[in-house]
């Protein structure tokens, strides 16, 4: 994993730091002032996504892209909740990554396209219905919707 600050006036990259496993990485973010932390799900001794949420606080300017392989629709939904700002496959193009490193510098929220179909993905959806059934009490889809209906979630 390499760590990124961008240098907004040129356009350019400066490699602060790299980290093999995610112990480490906490160690280094809290040392180095990052503005992007290009982070691989699958680092050692604490895995990327689980690097995500304890590196914030500790560097609360740094924002995190995730590095995925395809196949992983797990990963994004977790990676969100711990406050990663975006996704890029590890087979991107180098112009793809440098991108959205940029544009995760700059506020945005990039996905690769194969990424956001992974999102789309009725796998996904049904684990996004059974979370919601769980946080609910409800034991099915129409419980769910009577639930929200009566908290006022959701209106007719």
């Amino acid at each position: 994993m390499s760590w990124c600050l961008l240098d907004q006036s040129h356009q350019q990259f400066l490699i602060l730091g790299e980290s093999q496993n995610g112990v480490r990485a906490i160690k280094l973010a809290a040392q180095l002032n990052l503005s992007v932390i290009p982070m691989d799900v699958h680092l050692r001794q604490l895995a990327g996504i689980g690097t995500t949420e304890p590196i914030l606080p500790v560097n609360s300017e740094a924002k995190v892209l995730i590095l995925i392989i395809f196949g992983v629709e797990q990963y994004i939904y977790r990676a969100v909740s711990e406050g990663a700002s975006g996704f890029r496959l590890k087979s991107s193009e180098p112009e793809e990554l440098l991108g959205a490193v940029r544009a995760v510098a700059e506020g945005a929220a990039p996905l690769s396209p194969r990424v956001a179909r992974l999102v789309l993905t009725e796998a996904v959806a049904k684990g996004h219905m059974t979370a919601i059934m769980l946080k609910l009490g409800a034991r099915n889809r129409v419980d769910a919707a009577l639930t929200a209906y009566r908290a006022e979630i959701v209106s007719p």
